[in-house]
């Protein structure tokens, strides 16, 4: 069950694999993520499909929100990755995750770095 007064607001959608997520997290006082209480942000992928499930967390940040309520995050997501891929025997999903009494979790798609050659 999603608890409609905790959000988590990303810059994008989708990045690249060495690329920071950025984002803000926000919680209304009157949850117990309220604006006096420190709150965890994470940076996570999981498997799904015909294999055995996994969840790996790959960066987190513990962030405490302002008198409104935000806080913004920054996560880095691994130059090795893994990327986002949907496969019949292999899934892999990523997602930000904030701690709440019901935790609240953001999908994320994480792809290739785009390589551009520099002439001078």
């Amino acid at each position: 069950m999603h608890d409609p007064n905790v959000a988590i607001e990303l810059e994008t959608t989708t990045v690249a694999v060495g690329d920071e997520v950025k984002g803000h997290v926000s919680a209304s006082a009157d949850t117990k993520s309220g604006s006096d209480t420190p709150t965890s942000v994470e940076l996570l992928w999981r498997t799904g499909g015909e294999c055995e499930s996994e969840e790996k967390i790959v960066a987190s940040q513990d962030v405490l929100p302002d008198e409104s309520g935000r806080a913004a995050f920054r996560l880095q997501v691994p130059a090795a990755g893994p990327m986002t891929y949907a496969g019949r025997t292999l899934s892999i999903t990523w997602c930000v995750r904030m701690s709440a009494e019901q935790p609240v979790e953001k999908p994320l798609t994480v792809v290739a770095a785009v390589k551009t050659s520099q002439s001078h």
